[in-house]
């Protein structure tokens, strides 16, 4: 596939930065006309509050960061998953997969199609 083919994403374009803090972190997008915020992750008073989950403070803010830092790598996991199916389509089409492991293949392709659904909102 090449860039002409590559369909246009509908999210903002990573890539996106991380920006902690323990009462809300926020996930960024340069842009050409500056930062645009993403989102804000606001875990961890639902995390330590009384009701909710009553983590002490550094655990909530721990999942809060962790959370942070998934949702920054969204762009990057999501080109990655594309490269990596396209890639193990090439090796099926180029007959390079043993026939052992050509089930085990397609499976992985399988998955790379449902994650990438998942991420586009199809799925």
């Amino acid at each position: 596939m090449n860039s002409a083919d590559t369909p246009k994403t509908k999210h903002t374009p990573g890539p996106w930065t991380a920006d902690t803090n323990p009462r809300m972190a926020t996930v960024w997008a340069k842009t050409q006309k500056g930062d645009m915020r993403i989102c804000d992750i606001r875990g961890w008073g639902h995390l330590t509050g009384v009701g909710a989950l009553n983590l002490p403070s550094d655990k909530a803010v721990e999942i809060q960061d962790a959370n942070t830092n998934l949702i920054a790598a969204a762009p990057d996991l999501l080109e990655a998953c594309k490269r990596n199916r396209q890639g193990l389509r090439n090796l099926i089409e180029l007959r390079l997969i043993p026939a052992s492991h050509f089930d085990d293949v397609e499976e992985m392709i399988r998955q790379h199609d449902e994650l990438i659904a998942k991420a586009e909102g199809s799925a």
